[in-house]
């Protein structure tokens, strides 16, 4: 083989493997597939390694969306702000207070 058609081999075959790589250790780490499933897609990536990755970067099931404890918390603590500054300026009456309150989830 000449210097030019191992480079060629090299640019192909480096990120193919870093993909299948990447494409298994994101399978082991998945929590939100069933042991089974894992092993299935771990499987079918270790035997048909080409076929399964292509197949897997295609129909891989979404990860989940999470919502962080800190974006949550803000939410709610932005709505308690606006709620008491609608009651200190008198927009709300002390039953539109109270039931704002009940509404975010706080506490009287």
């Amino acid at each position: 083989m000449s210097d030019r058609e191992v480079l060629v081999v090299v640019l192909v075959s480096l990120p193919l493997v870093v993909l299948w790589v990447s494409a298994i250790v994101e399978v082991l780490r998945r929590r939100d597939l069933a042991t089974g499933r894992r092993l299935v897609w771990v499987a079918a990536l270790l035997v048909f390694q080409i076929p399964a990755l292509a197949v897997y970067v295609v129909v891989r099931p979404p990860r989940p969306v999470r919502m962080s404890r800190v974006a949550v918390g803000t939410e709610r603590a932005e709505a308690l702000v606006t709620l008491a500054e609608q009651r200190q300026r008198g927009d709300l009456t002390d039953a539109e207070w109270i039931t704002g309150l009940q509404e975010i989830g706080a506490r009287t």
